[in-house]
């Protein structure tokens, strides 16, 4: 898709911090379509993972085994299992995922860049302070449960509690398609 007029006043560097079901990475992926690369704190665990359980989907199930292994584990959701092991990761480092972000936008360079997951404020504050522009998308839980569907977790997730604890420029996109969403930012950005 080729940029339109307007995306001159988007910033070259955008993220994304909301709720499950707010419109993220659909506002993300309009982006993307028109140059932007698209990058995660979660890419690195992913990348990790992968060689074990393959691409992880956060809708499907994995069996998993704690304890010694000779127990049966838990069967988690793929978002589950990208939620502990990330935080398996963090009590090693609290920084870990920051880090690698920093190492991926200092390696692509003067690109315009995309982030769809932002969940802490520690993370809206990074991106900060590396030139990116931090967007907080809301929107009510009955519509954002509507969009979601049957993947839909509820409000006393961990890292949906620390989102709204995120200081940035809000959106409400309840009636707003990903294309508005991202026509507001360039609006805003003039």
């Amino acid at each position: 898709m080729t940029a339109p007029v307007w995306a001159v006043d988007l910033p070259k560097r955008i993220a994304f911090a909301g709720e499950m079901g707010a419109g993220k990475s659909a506002s993300a992926s309009v982006l993307q379509d028109m140059g932007y690369f698209r990058l995660a704190f979660a890419d690195v665990l992913r990348e990790c993972l992968s060689p074990i359980y393959g691409l992880i989907d956060k809708r499907e199930t994995y069996f998993v085994h704690q304890g010694d292994g000779t127990e049966t584990g838990p069967v988690l959701t793929g978002r589950e299992l990208l939620q502990q092991m990330g935080t398996a990761m963090r009590a090693v480092d609290s920084n870990i995922f920051m880090r690698a972000i920093a190492r991926r936008v200092y390696e692509m360079g003067n690109v315009q860049m995309v982030i769809d997951d932002v969940r802490f404020p520690a993370e809206a504050r990074f991106l900060e302070e590396h030139g990116f522009k931090v967007f907080k998308l809301v929107c009510p839980s009955p519509i954002r449960r509507e969009r979601v569907g049957k993947s839909w977790i509820g409000n006393g997730d961990i890292s949906e509690m620390a989102v709204s604890q995120i200081v940035a420029p809000e959106l409400n996109t309840a009636a707003m398609l990903p294309l508005q969403v991202v026509q507001e930012i360039a609006a805003r950005s003039r």
